[in-house]
C-alpha cells in the first residue's frame, strides 16, 4: 500500500503521474504529483501544460460543482496520455487553472482502488 501525503492538511492520497500528448509523443512529458479525487466525474489537468503538451481543444467544458461561482467558467477538455503504477490511460481531461493534477473517476472507475483514511494509506491495482 501507498501512503497518504501528510504534508497536506488533511492528508491526502497523492500519485506520481506522467502525462503526455499522446498524438505528438516527440513534445515530451511531465511528471507531477497528482490528488486522487473519487468526487471528480473527470480527470483534470493544470491550463499551464496546454501549450507545454502542444494539446490541441477537442470541446468546451462548463464545470459544475459546490465552488461554482455565479460567473460561468468555460474550460477546454484535451486527449492526454496518463500513467502510473504501470498503467496507462488515454483520455479526455478537462484543462483549469491548478497546480497539480486530479485523477478522477474517468480512470478510478476501472480500477479497484481502496482508500484507508485510518491508517492513511492506500492501493490501485489493475482488476
Amino acid at each position: 500500500m501507498d501512503s497518504y501525503d501528510s504534508s497536506i492538511d488533511p492528508p491526502a492520497p497523492i500519485l506520481d503521474v506522467t502525462v503526455s500528448n499522446p498524438h505528438n509523443p516527440t513534445v515530451g512529458t511531465i511528471e507531477e504529483k497528482a490528488l486522487i479525487d473519487s468526487g471528480a466525474f473527470k480527470t483534470v489537468i493544470p491550463e499551464e501544460w496546454v501549450s507545454r503538451l502542444r494539446l490541441l481543444p477537442v470541446r468546451p467544458f462548463s464545470p459544475k460543482g459546490y465552488k461554482i461561482q455565479k460567473k460561468k467558467q468555460e474550460h477546454y477538455s484535451y486527449i492526454v496520455k496518463i500513467s502510473f503504477k504501470g498503467l496507462t490511460f488515454v483520455i479526455e481531461a478537462i484543462a483549469v487553472n491548478r497546480k497539480n493534477v486530479l485523477v478522477g473517476r474517468d480512470i478510478l472507475n476501472d480500477l479497484k482502488l481502496i482508500l484507508d483514511g485510518k491508517n492513511l494509506n492506500f492501493e490501485i491495482t489493475d482488476p
